[in-house]
């Protein structure tokens, strides 16, 4: 595929440009003539009477590399403008040029030659990741190898974890719209923090440009082994049989299992305090050691506790049972919720980044994950690859971002 030329100069760029060719024209000219010996005689510039038998030439060689050389030639293409601004052969002549600025704006505009573009991309890109290592981030890691040998430029993963996602996606939103930096960031940074915190400084969904949702994973309904739960159901009659008694390990304030978790209590009237833990490990080592009974985290770090008999699953949250645990039901079969929930993670852009650029990473994006060895990375994750346009990713973000709203005002969660 031919490389990508990205849009032309922006009106301001391009006004500076003219500027600069409208005032030096002329020292360009004298340059030229000073090079060839200085200007003939019997010319304003060198007033020393000519021969009778001398003639004006056209000495000056334009130049013709240079965006100044583009937008000469363009001009002396014009016999009305050669004439009046470069030429006067008719007088004996040659002056400066004295171009009107509107004149000089158009000719710009009619020229595609004055406004030359580089191919894109260029030189390396930069993929945003505003977590620590460790964590989702596995699944860019996976991803960037493959996206430097499609684009021909090497794809730099750079971690900026802090502040729940805002300092990695504060870093994206001010760098330039170029299309060479972009992030790849979670559900929890994109469309929940501003239901859930009060003084977040941007909302990614309308202040980023959207380009791909690329992961799903489901959640999982887990409790330790010596609990008398054997499934969802069961665990929902018992809870609310004795309400108060039973507590959940919360992984971590403000993401989507605290948010799918205080829904499904809300709904199914249950009385199920939260203990707070600071990373999903800590909840699932929790429960492991019998200090809470329930948790509700994702299939990807679970899925080995629950193969090595350390934890029970009692269902999942996405729409179909998934391969890892194809004997666990789904929450919808259980009949127990009518959507299925799932982590996502997405990629996403500076607002402004050129169409062209969106598209075409998107596309690299798209083919990386649907190639088997990307697919087989995933699965052995817990995770499943996801296509989708950038304007279907930004009607699912949306989406989103109004369910958890919902589902943060009804339950009045709110993180300081």
């Amino acid at each position: 595929m031919p490389p990508l030329a990205i849009a032309p100069m922006d009106v301001p760029r391009a006004r500076r440009l003219v500027r600069a060719m409208v005032v030096s024209s002329g020292a360009v000219v004298a340059r030229m003539r000073n090079r060839r010996g200085g200007w003939p005689a019997g010319t304003s510039q060198n007033p020393r009477p000519r021969s009778s038998g001398s003639r004006i030439v056209d000495p000056v060689q334009w130049p013709t590399c240079s965006r100044q050389g583009a937008f000469v030639r363009a001009v002396r293409a014009v016999p009305s403008l050669r004439h009046s601004c470069f030429d006067r052969r008719n007088t004996g002549e040659e002056t400066p040029m004295h171009l009107p600025r509107r004149t000089a704006l158009g000719l710009l505009a009619a020229f595609p030659a004055a406004a030359q573009t580089r191919p894109w991309p260029s030189r390396a890109l930069r993929c945003i990741v505003p977590s620590a290592p460790g964590g989702y981030e596995v699944y860019a890691r996976i991803l960037a190898p493959r996206l430097s040998e499609l684009l021909g430029q090497p794809v730099v993963v750079d971690n900026k974890p802090g502040a729940n996602g805002t300092i990695g996606m504060q870093e994206l939103q001010r760098s330039p719209p170029d299309g060479y930096t972009f992030m790849f960031a979670h559900v929890g940074a994109i469309s929940i923090g501003t239901s859930v915190y009060p003084n977040m400084p941007l909302d990614p969904v309308e202040d980023l440009a959207s380009i791909a949702v690329a992961v799903t994973s489901p959640l999982v309904w887990l409790v330790n082994p010596a609990t008398p739960f054997r499934s969802l159901p069961d665990m929902v009659a018992r809870v609310q049989a004795e309400p108060g008694i039973w507590r959940y390990a919360l992984p971590a304030s403000g993401s989507i299992p605290h948010l799918v978790m205080e829904d499904f209590k809300r709904r199914h009237r249950l009385d199920l305090p939260a203990v707070p833990y600071r990373s999903t490990p800590q909840s699932l080592l929790a429960v492991i050691a019998g200090e809470v009974p329930i948790v509700l985290d994702s299939l990807g770090a679970s899925s080995g506790h629950v193969a090595g008999g350390r934890l029970r699953a009692l269902a999942v949250t996405s729409r179909d049972r998934t391969e890892r645990l194809p004997e666990v039901p789904t929450v919808l079969e259980t009949g127990l919720d009518e959507r299925e929930w799932v982590a996502w993670y997405a990629f996403m852009a500076p607002k402004g980044t050129p169409p062209e650029a969106i598209q075409r990473l998107n596309e690299v994006i798209n083919r990386a994950l649907q190639e088997a060895p990307t697919v087989a990375r995933f699965r052995d994750l817990g995770a499943l690859p996801r296509i989708t346009t950038p304007a279907e990713t930004l009607e699912f973000i949306r989406a989103e971002k109004s369910d958890f709203s919902a589902i943060a005002r009804a339950g009045k969660i709110r993180v300081e």
